[in-house]
């Protein structure tokens, strides 16, 4: 559960706060509206998992809300992208992007994340379990902690430090939920818990270890915001340092789980080396 989460506000978005807020194409399952109702993956007669049971957390729901499920299930479906996987030397990919737009709403960020991670899915999980030490593992954030835990729900601070002299940090909580689906799948869930500058930020990271040991991590993240005086940098630009921030906190959780010997702040500095300019805007392209 990692932020991986809540993704980082990027500089130029932080440009809108005196005003307001500042942070391969998309198929028909990511359209609001273009798919029927998921159907969940389970044995004869066994329970719904809880966590699939409903789209929502309680929170804001957004236009993507009602299609988590049916990408859920799209994911655990899913087997490595061939970018990420070799069979002799390094990957070609450390992390495949896939940027996904709302036809009504240039703004509205939407991006599919997949690595392959060369640990267990549980070496992982105990990584984005440890939310209160995320502010050492992403960059741009002053604190992230647990406000309150029952059972598999958690409500987590957030708060963003801001690069500009005199201008607030933003801050804003987010709903967790997560648990392990069977022995070798974890599915965490997100969204925002209340509106603040933030309009609207749900999504989920899904966790398959594989027959080798590694591990798959596929991450769907959506979120719009009050751009604000933000929109004169461009579009372009506000996509870019969105994605590119989302690809930050992903690879740090990546250099963490396969280096555990690494302090956070070790693992957020190797991960950003891996961050390739070239993905990102290959991401954005189809999008803007």
């Amino acid at each position: 559960m990692t932020n991986i989460l809540a993704k980082t506000i990027s500089y130029c978005l932080a440009l809108a706060l005196p005003l307001a807020f500042v942070y391969p194409k998309a198929q028909a399952a990511t359209k609001p509206g273009a798919s029927k109702a998921p159907t969940i993956s389970k044995a004869p007669g066994a329970p719904t998992p809880a966590i699939l049971a409903d789209n929502s957390l309680g929170g804001v729901d957004s236009p993507y809300t009602p299609q988590l499920n049916a990408l859920i299930e799209k994911s655990r479906a899913a087997t490595p992208s061939p970018a990420l996987v070799s069979t002799s030397g390094p990957a070609k990919e450390d992390i495949v992007l896939e940027c996904l737009g709302l036809k009504d709403n240039k703004y509205y960020i939407g991006a599919r994340q997949e690595m392959v991670i060369h640990a267990s899915a549980k070496a992982i999980a105990a990584i984005m379990d440890d939310i209160d030490h995320y502010k050492e593992l992403f960059p741009g954030y002053k604190d992230i902690h647990v406000e309150n835990r029952d059972g598999d729900k958690v409500i987590s601070y957030w708060e963003q430090e801001m690069p500009i002299p005199f201008v607030d940090n933003v801050t804003y909580e987010m709903i967790y939920k997560f648990a392990w689906l069977n022995d070798t799948e974890k599915l965490y869930r997100y969204q925002l818990k209340a509106k603040t500058n933030l309009i609207a930020s749900d999504g989920f990271i899904y966790l398959k270890e594989l027959p080798n040991h590694d591990t798959l991590y596929i991450e769907y993240d959506f979120y719009d915001a009050q751009w604000g005086a933000a929109k004169s940098l461009g579009l372009r630009k506000i996509w870019y340092d969105s994605v590119e921030g989302m690809a930050l906190s992903d690879l740090a959780t990546k250099v963490k789980a396969e280096h555990p010997d690494l302090s956070n702040e070790r693992a957020k500095k190797d991960g950003k080396k891996l961050v390739k300019s070239d993905t990102i805007v290959k991401c954005i392209l189809p999008v803007l």
